[in-house]
């Protein structure tokens, strides 16, 4: 990447296309930040659309680069029991339910007094 000149990159056609969803153009994208210089790659992909007014335009998505030994996701736990104690559901949303209960039943109260 040293090599390359900052926020550059190049389009080359895909050809290893197998379906409408693969791009038809790939590519490096070299970007480097406006603040902290730090340069870091992307992976650009181009479609060739038309638009429903006839004109043509490219889609473009930008990722992380491929990398072949890069790890693998580990695989979803599947857990057969709907709910789980080890999950503090109860502490999560009693305590802001509660103070929003709180505060409806002093604002009935405040209406109360108006009335």
């Amino acid at each position: 990447m040293n090599e390359n000149k900052p926020n550059t990159g190049a389009l080359f056609k895909n050809l290893k296309k197998d379906s409408d969803n693969h791009p038809d153009y790939r590519g490096p994208l070299h970007i480097e930040c406006p603040a902290c210089k730090h340069q870091f790659e992307k992976e650009q992909a181009a479609w060739l659309k038309v638009a429903k007014a006839g004109s043509k335009y490219m889609s473009l998505s930008l990722k992380e680069p491929f990398k072949k030994d890069a790890p693998k996701a580990p695989p979803k736990v599947t857990n057969d029991e709907p709910f789980s104690d080890d999950i503090p559901f109860v502490w999560a949303y009693s305590v802001p339910i509660a103070g929003l209960l709180a505060g409806v039943m002093y604002a009935k109260d405040m209406l109360q007094m108006w009335v």
